[in-house]
Parts: C-alpha cells; sequence; structure tokens
C-alpha cells in the first residue's frame, strides 16, 4: 500500500482555534455565573460570584485594545449571579438571578464542597440598562411576570418568519435556592409594550435548569442540556428540543451525527450557521465543544488542541468568534485522579471554528501513527471515531492493516497525519511488523474492561522493537479505551498511569463510544511531534531525552506526561 495515497477523505474538516487572550486595565476578578454580551466590538461583563461574594459590578471591554474599565452606572440592581442579560438594540435586559440575602448558603452544584459563604435567592426583577447613558431602569410591565429563578435560558428575538416582533424568551431554571426545584415553564415579554405572557404549550420538555438556548430557522428556539438534580451536575438526556414561537409547541429534533455528551452549566451560542455548545459539567469531568449546523441540522466535532475544562462561564459573540470569561475549572493537584481542585477563574480566551479544504493534499508536516495492541481492544472503533467521528457497536476483525488520513491544524501549522490500524491476531504479526518502520509513534491500546490486554501491552513493546529502535523522539501513547463502561472496569487509572510511565508514554483513558478524550489522545502525540520536529529544525541547540508534551497545553483528566521521576496530571487551562 502506498502511504502517500488517501485512503478515504477526512470527513471533520473543522479545526478550533483557542486563544488564550492577554487583558489589560481594570480587569474583573474571578467569578462564575456571570453574564457577558456584545454590542459591536463592546463587551459588557455584568455579576457572578465567587465562594465568598456575589458580584453587582459592571465591566466593559473594549476588545480591539483588550483593555478592561468598571462602569459605574446609576441605579445598578443588587449583586446576583445565574442571571440572564441580552442585547436589544443599545439596551441591556437583565432578568433573573440568585441575588444576596440572608439564610442559609448552599453552594452551587457545579462548585460543591467548597465554603461557599453567601446565601442567594432567586430573584424575578426585571432591569433595563441604557448604555449610552448608564443607566439601570426598572420598566413598568404588565402581565404576570415569571416567578423567581436562577441559571434559566433567555434570548430576545427580534425576527418572526420575516416579520419584526421584538421578544425576550425565558424558559426553565431553578425555583429555589437549594437548586431543586427545575423550572419548565415559557414566558416572553414584549419589549414594545412591556407585556408579559406565558403561552400555553404542548410537548414541553422536561423541566431543567443551567441549560442553554439559540435561536434557529424562522421561528424556532432550540433548547439544549441542563440538569433536574439539587444534589450534583447530573444532566438531562441529551436531546435536542425545538419551540415553535408561531405555534407554541415543543418537538424533538432529529439530527444527523454523534451528539454531545450530556451536560449542565455549559454555553449554547449561535454564530452565522452553526450553535456552539461549550464545555460545561459532564458525566466525564470533560469539556468539549460541538457544533450544530443549524440548515442541515447535523452535529460536528471540530478537532482541537489541548483541553479547556470549564463551567459556569460566561460567552459572547464577536463576529465568528466565541468570547468565554471566568466559569470554574479544575486543576489536578497530584497524581492520583481524586486529588482535583477546583478554582473559579477570571481567564479570557476566543473561540474560532477554521475549515481546512478538503482540496489541501499535504499539510507542513506529516507523521505516521500506528496503533498497537490485542484483538478487540477498539483500535479500529478509536481511529474512525477521530477520523469521521463516526461509531458502530457492530465489531469487525481488522485483517492485516487499515489505514487512514485526517489533516488538522497543530499551533498553528497543517498537520497530515496518517493512521496506521494493525490486526491484534497474533497471525498478522509479521504482517503488521512490516508497518512499524519509520513509524513516528505507537498508540497502545487495552481495553480497561479486560485485564489481560492491559498485561499484554509489554509484549507488543517487545514487538515493535523487533521492527523500530524506538529512540527518544519516538512517541509513545497508552490508551485505555472503554472506560465508560466503569462498572466493568477491569484495570484502574491509577494502574494505566503506572504502566505509562514505566514505558515512557503519555497516558489517555478515552471511550470511542462516547467519544471522551479520543481527539485528545491522537492530538497529544501530533502536537508532541509538531514540537520535537521543531525543535530538530533549530540551528542550535542540542535536546535529550523524551520528546516534550503539547507546549502551553494542559491536558485533562486522564493525560499524564510520564517521562519525568515525578508525575504530573493538569486539568483545564
Amino acid at each position: 500500500m502506498d502511504e502517500d495515497q488517501d485512503a478515504e477523505l477526512p470527513v471533520r474538516n473543522l479545526v478550533l482555534s483557542v486563544c488564550d487572550l492577554k487583558q489589560h486595565g481594570e480587569t474583573p476578578s474571578s467569578r462564575c455565573g456571570a453574564q457577558t454580551v456584545t454590542i459591536a466590538t463592546r463587551m459588557y461583563l455584568h455579576g457572578g460570584a465567587d465562594e465568598k461574594a456575589a458580584y453587582g459590578d459592571l465591566h466593559l471591554l473594549e476588545i480591539e485594545q483588550m483593555k478592561w474599565s468598571e462602569l459605574q452606572a446609576e441605579g445598578a440592581p443588587p449583586a446576583r449571579y445565574g442571571h440572564t442579560i441580552k442585547a436589544y438594540n443599545t439596551d441591556l435586559v437583565l432578568f433573573g438571578g440568585l441575588v444576596t440575602g440572608d439564610g442559609p448558603a448552599h453552594p452551587p452544584p457545579f462548585l460543591p464542597g467548597t465554603g461557599w459563604a453567601h446565601a442567594g435567592s432567586p430573584d424575578n426583577g426585571l432591569y433595563i440598562l441604557q448604555t449610552q447613558h448608564l443607566r439601570w431602569q426598572i420598566p413598568s410591565c404588565v402581565g404576570a411576570p415569571p416567578s423567581p429563578r436562577s441559571f434559566h435560558s433567555a434570548l430576545v428575538v427580534t425576527e418572526r418568519r420575516g416579520v419584526t416582533s421584538d421578544y425576550y424568551v425565558i424558559f426553565g431554571g431553578s425555583g429555589d435556592s437549594e437548586f431543586g426545584t427545575p423550572l419548565g415553564d415559557l414566558h416572553l415579554l414584549d419589549l414594545r409594550s412591556m407585556q408579559w405572557t406565558s403561552p400555553q404549550c404542548a410537548g414541553a420538555p422536561p423541566p431543567r435548569m443551567a441549560h442553554g438556548m439559540v435561536q434557529g430557522p424562522e421561528d424556532q428556539l432550540f433548547v439544549f442540556g441542563g440538569t433536574d438534580s439539587p444534589a450534583s451536575p447530573l444532566p438531562v438526556p441529551g436531546v435536542l428540543f425545538s419551540f415553535s414561537l408561531s405555534t407554541s409547541t415543543w418537538t424533538r429534533v432529529q439530527l444527523q451525527g454523534t451528539p454531545p455528551l450530556e451536560r449542565c452549566f455549559h454555553t449554547f451560542d449561535l454564530i452565522g450557521k452553526w450553535g456552539f455548545i461549550f464545555a460545561g459539567a459532564t458525566a466525564t469531568n470533560m469539556s468539549d465543544l460541538y457544533i450544530l449546523d443549524v440548515q442541515t441540522m447535523r452535529w460536528a466535532r471540530p478537532l482541537y488542541e489541548g483541553q479547556v475544562n470549564v463551567r459556569a462561564h460566561a460567552s459572547a459573540v464577536l463576529h465568528d468568534k466565541l468570547i468565554v470569561f471566568g466559569g470554574v475549572r479544575d486543576k489536578a493537584t497530584g497524581t492520583k485522579k481524586a486529588e482535583v481542585e477546583s478554582r473559579i477563574s477570571k481567564k479570557l480566551f476566543f473561540l474560532n471554528v477554521l475549515e481546512v479544504k478538503s482540496s489541501v493534499a499535504e499539510g507542513d508536516f506529516k507523521f505516521k501513527l500506528v496503533t498497537v495492541g490485542d484483538s478487540g481492544v477498539g483500535k479500529s472503533c478509536l481511529l474512525t471515531r477521530f477520523v469521521q467521528d463516526l461509531y458502530s457497536d457492530t465489531h469487525n476483525s481488522t485483517i492485516g492493516v487499515d489505514f487512514k488520513t485526517v489533516i488538522t491544524m497543530v499551533k498553528g501549522r497543517l498537520v497530515k497525519l496518517q493512521l496506521w490500524d494493525t490486526a491484534g491476531q497474533e497471525r498478522f504479526s509479521v504482517v503488521t511488523g512490516n508497518y512499524y518502520r519509520n513509524s513516528d509513534g505507537f498508540i497502545f491500546v487495552y481495553d480497561a474492561t479486560n485485564r489481560p490486554s492491559f498485561d499484554h501491552v509489554e509484549q507488543w513493546l517487545g514487538q515493535v522493537k523487533l521492527h523500530h529502535e524506538c529512540g527518544p523522539s519516538t512517541m509513545k501513547i497508552l490508551v485505555a479505551n472503554k472506560m465508560d463502561m466503569v462498572g466493568q472496569l477491569a484495570v484502574s487509572e491509577e494502574e494505566g498511569r503506572a504502566k505509562a510511565e514505566a514505558l515512557g508514554a503519555f497516558f489517555v483513558g478515552t471511550s470511542a463510544k462516547t467519544a471522551a478524550n479520543v481527539d485528545m489522545a491522537f492530538l497529544t502525540a501530533a502536537q508532541s511531534l509538531v514540537e520535537t520536529r521543531r525543535k530538530q529544525k533549530e540551528p542550535t541547540g542540542i535536546h535529550l531525552g523524551a520528546p516534550a508534551g503539547p507546549a502551553g497545553a494542559r491536558p485533562g483528566p486522564g493525560l499524564q506526561r510520564q517521562n519525568s521521576a515525578k508525575a504530573k496530571c493538569c486539568v483545564g487551562g
């Protein structure tokens, strides 16, 4: 087989670029549950909370200069978090949230077990900020307003089926301070007449809070995610619901592609034809970005470097970019999985999705990666998930060698990955051994529910060494697949990490079925190989030892660099 041929065109041609931005001026303090909104090239940030207090301050970011200033506005509403703010012309419309008050303090579900020192009560106050005059007003409304709530969703709808209409739409939320009363009602505020209405809706989805809502084509509103549990962020099923403003009817949307992991405390934003579902709390504690093409109603998952674990953050849209501020991030403090510290952040970064054209034949770098391991551990499933974002429960054993190609972007450079899937049966060892030669890296895969496949990893490494010198520049990754099958695990993550350390490899715990950490496994290899290749091209300097890890990337749960005496594992950015 010709290694340079494109055996199949890559389906995943979207690449996510994440840019951590340097902030200037009066940078807002770390906070979660805040709200951001853009008007032209200005971004306003309001409210939010940390462990000590809720905030009622208002900040302005001049995006072109990346400079913050704190604004002093008349008639400011009480401090709060978990509210909504949306732009309407040059005004900002605020509703609800948890307002600082008396009573016992209840830590929010996205930050359990912390010393949360302040109490909050759900509010149903409506405030409008005139940004040109920096004046908050409480408008006089008619009709029954929504009940007090927090962590609801809201939208300003200015057009329905080509007809101008100015509505502030509110759906769901939490109705008490203990996050134990999820709501499922929908309310409309006519921003011209300032009249509240609560339509009788058919087919309403289950009540929820901490979900996301965007406007779809014509008069549709799309809702995704959320939770109905007060004890912990256990997401509701990952189903997309559509609400028709003209018929007041809810429907469950039939979609193509692999849906996102179920999540809550995420963000859902519309940029052009794409709906961005970013980060949040999931059952796997893994953050990612999914894109919904609202025209074709198909899910896509862009490839991207590193991992950004964040929840209860604030997001806003600027042109074709998503701006993210603050939220809660997890950072590992030791080598054990349980040693994870949750921290409230004040980081600001851009997300931008780029499209790699299918006409691109070569990248700036080309690397050959070979998957190795027992038959049935999921090597083919991992490759198919990475290259095409597809999964099938039907297992067909690889005969000899399979080959896939994908072009992605790593550190701003196009990288062509040649991915070789070798058979795990002993009778094919002579055939597959020929493909180990000239490989840039090896991905050793075992089934975390199958102990023998884990025990055989050293044997596979020995077979590789019969055909490859496995020098210091050779990338090695140990992948534990099927980590989603928690009740059937036969190998602990700690054992996997220890073996990876002995092999001088990265460790990644994955699930081809749920897509958890699959991209990370392959892109970690690509990042390290790019870094090694760049160092080799430097005119001076001698670089010894194992290939460097991804510069600037901070691996998430299940990813650990194993080439030092004391292993380290970091989550988030």
